[in-house]
């Protein structure tokens, strides 16, 4: 459960930091 959260979570903060 954790680990998907964990994924998601990052892959947000990834594309967070491309948009930026």
């Amino acid at each position: 459960m954790r680990d998907s959260l964990a994924t998601q979570v990052f892959a947000v903060c990834q594309l967070s930091l491309l948009l930026e």
